[in-house]
């Protein structure tokens, strides 16, 4: 939906529809899978050992269980994610205007700022805001805890990526794992975030399951026959 102008489009009396749902799934797989890589130094540990290294005393870790995970934004994907991490024996809290399900047990953050300050793991889920830019940058940083690691598998331009580069080298963060980024393919100017050994980088794959291409396929063809129908 992002590379279509939807407006424009219905104007002309052409439909547009999508499958939110269909890769929820895979994307908070992925999240997870940013997570685990950084607190296990996965993305780390195997380069070296690649290169004939042995660094068991250079990776200890933190784990998952007792941790907070914030989640911005409570769509589809978040709630997938809530889920997980419950089950990790995580605390989940979210920031949202989204309605919370009360059978997950998330708390209910009143603003940003308190989302970000509890939390040891900030995840995003949240369209970005063409009019105003970055969610988080220098200043949201700056609120999050020392340590915290944060996970972008939203959209690209959520996340000042020159403020997140200087919060990882400052090393208020511990971590970032990204999959979505302002340009892509990554240009030359992202190198040294994409590089950065506290990143765990992925090229916008977090639909990229065939499990999540099956749905997405099937959603499509069902969709387009109830817009043909009418």
């Amino acid at each position: 939906m992002d590379n279509i102008d939807v407006a424009y489009a219905r104007e002309k009396g052409i439909s547009v529809v999508n499958t939110p749902g269909a890769s929820s799934i895979s994307v908070a797989e992925l999240v997870f899978a940013h997570l685990f890589s950084l607190c296990r130094y996965t993305h780390r540990s195997t380069p070296a050992m690649q290169n004939g290294e042995w660094p068991k005393k250079e990776y200890t870790g933190i784990e998952l269980t007792g941790k907070t995970i914030g989640l911005i934004g409570y769509g589809n994907i978040a709630k997938e994610v809530a889920r997980r991490a419950l089950g990790l024996g995580m605390k989940v809290c979210s920031y949202s205007h989204s309605e919370i399900h009360p059978e997950q047990k998330v708390d209910v953050c009143n603003n940003l700022d308190e989302l970000l300050a509890k939390s040891d793991f900030v995840s995003l889920h949240i369209p970005l805001d063409k009019e105003n830019g970055a969610t988080i940058g220098e200043a949201e940083l700056a609120k999050m805890k020392d340590g915290a690691i944060l996970i972008n598998c939203a959209r690209g331009g959520t996340v000042d990526e020159t403020a997140l580069l200087n919060a990882l080298k400052s090393g208020k963060l511990a971590g970032a794992g990204i999959d979505v980024w302002i340009n892509e393919p990554s240009t030359e100017a992202q190198t040294e975030l994409i590089n950065h050994p506290n990143v765990s980088a992925t090229p916008h794959i977090g639909g990229s399951t065939e499990e999540a291409q099956n749905r997405v396929g099937i959603e499509i063809a069902e969709k387009v026959v109830e817009e043909l129908k009418k």
